[in-house]
C-alpha cells in the first residue's frame, strides 16, 4: 500500500503489520497527486506536471522521470500488463502515453 500528499514523499506501507512504520519513503518534489502500481516492486508517483518512477529495490533515487504536461497531473493509471502509463492534465488537454523503455 502507498500513500502521498502534501508532504512530498510516497510513503509504502505494510497492511500486514501491526506497528505503523514506513517500509520505503521515497522523496518526491511537489504534493503527489496519484499513485499507481506497476508491479509488486515498482510505482509511478505524479506530483506537478512530473512523473517519478520509484522501486523498492532503489528507494533513493527514481529509476525514471517522465516530463510533457504543461499543467499539474491529475491522474495516473498503467495497463494491465505494467507495460505503458497513461496521465491525464485537465488544464493542458492531454492524455499522454509513457513506457519505462522510452526515455
Amino acid at each position: 500500500m502507498a500513500s502521498g500528499g502534501d508532504e512530498t514523499n510516497v510513503v509504502v506501507w505494510d497492511p500486514t503489520k501491526v506497528n505503523k512504520e514506513p517500509m520505503y519513503t521515497f522523496v518526491q518534489p511537489g504534493t503527489i497527486m496519484d499513485i499507481s502500481w506497476q508491479n509488486d516492486r515498482q510505482l509511478a508517483a505524479a506530483s506537478g506536471n512530473e512523473i517519478y518512477l520509484w522501486s523498492i529495490d532503489m528507494p533513493k533515487i527514481p529509476k525514471q522521470i517522465w516530463q510533457g504536461h504543461q499543467s499539474c497531473i491529475e491522474s495516473i493509471k498503467w495497463d494491465q500488463k505494467g507495460h505503458l502509463l497513461a496521465s491525464f492534465a485537465a488544464d493542458d488537454s492531454q492524455v499522454l502515453i509513457w513506457s519505462p523503455k522510452s526515455k
